[in-house]
């Protein structure tokens, strides 16, 4: 490789990393936002690697391990999630779906408000709200209405963990979860959690 290609490599790899470092800054999960900082940081540290920069090289290694050590933590910590009935008339419901109205109508087009008719759910963690959800239960079905998570815990663990881990509708002799949606961004988040399309707007998730 000459000197020229060379330094044309370096340049490249410089701007990789910059670049990611850019695109973790608008990232609202916060676990998206050290996946990126941390592929922002092996390219930073082969940088610093190829132009002889050894505090390039500490500082990104060092939040490189930083980043791995939280992801860890992040990927593991099922258990810190709780699940809470709730009413459409508590004043903590109602400052909440006011706070989130506009982005929950991104993927719930029709919603206003949580319905007195159905069951109504708050995911916590840490003292603080995740996400909204209700259904109505009949017998063995559960027909979900609004399956809503902020952007800041939107990276799939609040699902797995209702869905799967926390067995919240298999104790509730559950067998299926039917709900329906034509909104892209919802529907490529059912497929991801495990729904399967049946027919038109529906998915069914069945519960093992």
């Amino acid at each position: 490789m000459s000197p020229e290609q060379f330094s044309l490599l370096v340049e490249i790899i410089g701007y990789i990393a910059s670049a990611f470092v850019l695109l973790s800054v608008m990232m609202r999960s916060i676990v998206k936002l050290r996946w990126y900082l941390l592929v922002g940081n092996i390219f930073y540290v082969i940088y610093g690697v190829m132009i002889n920069a050894m505090p390039v090289i500490l500082l990104n290694a060092i939040n490189g391990i930083l980043n791995i050590y939280f992801l860890y933590q992040a990927h593991k910590q099922y258990g810190d999630f709780e699940i809470i009935n709730i009413s459409p008339d508590e004043n903590i419901v109602k400052y909440f779906i006011n706070h989130f109205k506009n982005d929950i109508k991104k993927f719930f087009p029709d919603f206003e408000n949580i319905k007195s008719d159905e069951d109504n759910y708050m995911l916590m963690k840490d003292n603080a709200i995740v996400g909204l959800f209700s259904f109505k239960h009949i017998e063995s079905e559960v027909d979900i209405s609004i399956d809503y998570v902020t952007p800041t815990y939107r990276d799939l663990k609040p699902a797995k963990f209702l869905f799967y881990k926390s067995e919240f509708f298999k104790s509730m002799g559950v067998k299926q979860l039917i709900t329906y949606s034509t909104v892209p961004t919802h529907t490529k988040y059912l497929n991801k959690i495990g729904f399967n399309k049946t027919d038109d707007d529906k998915f069914i998730l069945k519960i093992q």
